[in-house]
């Protein structure tokens, strides 16, 4: 379960993924937290009914500056153009409304806690011009010069 004790119920949410990802992703990271378990001893802090699909190294709840180090390194090791937290989170709302999910769906996903949060962000990003544009883009980069 991805949580943060410190926070109301509603933000402890299951992160959802295909079954058959969630499943490799799970046996691997068992698989990791036994032997992160073992290495921490006694500094080890989770109990074995939280089932944390990521943690500290110390078995703890990820704190958010933790969460951004980490992601930093990550897209550092990427290889990628340097982006924070916030513009992936910014992005991926933004493809959510280009390939028309469901507000709702895109709402859930970004964990808004009101609707009209993501509707005033993302509602007008993508018109049928802008899809139109990306589209003959798109062929243009994959080789497919579009006839005018």
């Amino acid at each position: 379960m991805c949580s943060r004790s410190s926070r109301p119920a509603p933000h402890r949410r299951r992160c959802r993924c295909r079954p058959s990802a969630s499943k490799h992703w799970r046996a691997d990271r068992q698989y990791l937290q036994e032997l992160e378990r073992r290495a921490g001893g006694e500094e080890w802090k989770q109990a074995p009914e939280a089932d944390l699909f990521l943690s500290e190294r110390n078995g703890g709840p990820i704190k958010p500056r933790g969460f951004s180090l980490t992601f930093e390194r990550l897209v550092a090791r990427s290889g990628v153009r340097r982006i924070t937290v916030r513009l992936a989170r910014h992005t991926c709302g933004t493809l959510l409304a280009f390939l028309k999910v469901h507000p709702k769906v895109a709402q859930a996903i970004l964990r808004h806690s009101q609707i009209s949060m993501t509707m005033d962000i993302y509602t007008h990003v993508v018109d049928e011009d802008q899809r139109a544009a990306a589209a003959r883009l798109a062929d243009l980069l994959t080789g497919q010069i579009p006839d005018n």
